[in-house]
């Protein structure tokens, strides 16, 4: 065990250290998360305000604040682009030298992925906590804090990094056959956003597209986290099965990763190099 964390930690390293060399790219960020959370503000008080009830599919205006804030904080936890490295690695030709390395490429990837999250949340995550218990002394944020379900959260959020990691793989993957990254980064965007709940709640979808939504991992990625800590399931058996949901797609992704990796390994086209 100590030689596989001696293996595989240096690049997590290598990326946190990456990410504070590129200073102003970090302050960028960070300035564009916050933006965007007052625009989300602006636009759901303008929403609420021209609505005639006070409640709108079971949110009522602070409770989508609420959701709001923690879209980010979630997303923050769970962000990880195993695709944008695979598709630099294949552009700079290092996948050829990477792959006759005596190591494993996803866990490779799975630990780069572990660097950005602390990076997220020294850069992100912290100051949007403090904001979110400032927030807290002055309103009523619709959030639960019992132990259970603070474990609960915690271990969701764990299962829905590597959800993550997984869904951005095996995209990374289908790149080894197209080459063209760019469009495959902007399906994945699409897909996680109208399914992950990063843009609404799945509450607002119509029905039948909730239940497509349903049976589609990206939900377990961040909305499910989000509605645990939000105290939305009403018991904690409903919160079991939700955290063996996201259990059991983490098992299909992972069967699906080694799959797909067996059948384009062979296609690979190195580019750079």
């Amino acid at each position: 065990m100590h030689s596989f964390f001696k293996k595989y930690l240096p690049f997590s390293k290598a990326q946190m250290q990456e990410f504070v060399n590129y200073r102003a790219h970090a302050v960028v960020w960070v300035l564009m998360e916050f933006m965007f959370l007052v625009l989300q503000y602006f636009i759901w008080k303008a929403i609420y305000d021209n609505s005639p009830n006070d409640v709108i599919n079971g949110y009522s205006f602070i409770g989508m604040i609420t959701y709001v804030l923690l879209v980010r904080v979630v997303s923050s936890l769970t962000f990880v682009m195993p695709s944008g490295y695979i598709s630099d690695d294949i552009r700079s030709g290092a996948i050829a030298m990477n792959l006759i390395k005596p190591i494993n490429y996803r866990t490779q990837l799975f630990f780069k992925s572990l660097g950005d999250i602390v990076n997220s949340i020294v850069f992100f995550v912290i100051p949007i906590t403090i904001t979110l218990v400032i927030v807290a002394l002055f309103v009523d944020l619709e959030m639960t804090f019992t132990l259970p379900v603070i474990l609960a959260f915690i271990l969701s959020i764990l299962f829905a990094f590597t959800i993550r990691f997984f869904i951005g793989y095996i995209f990374g993957l289908i790149i080894f056959l197209t080459i063209n990254s760019f469009g495959i980064f902007q399906l994945r965007r699409a897909i996680e956003g109208i399914f992950s709940g990063v843009i609404i709640p799945l509450h607002f979808f119509p029905e039948w597209l909730y239940q497509i939504a349903l049976f589609l991992p990206f939900m377990q990625g961040l909305y499910v986290p989000i509605r645990i800590i939000m105290g939305n399931y009403e018991t904690n058996l409903d919160i079991l099965y939700a955290l063996l949901f996201q259990a059991m797609w983490i098992v299909i992704l992972y069967v699906l990763a080694v799959f797909f990796w067996k059948k384009v390994v062979h296609r690979l086209v190195v580019l750079g190099g």
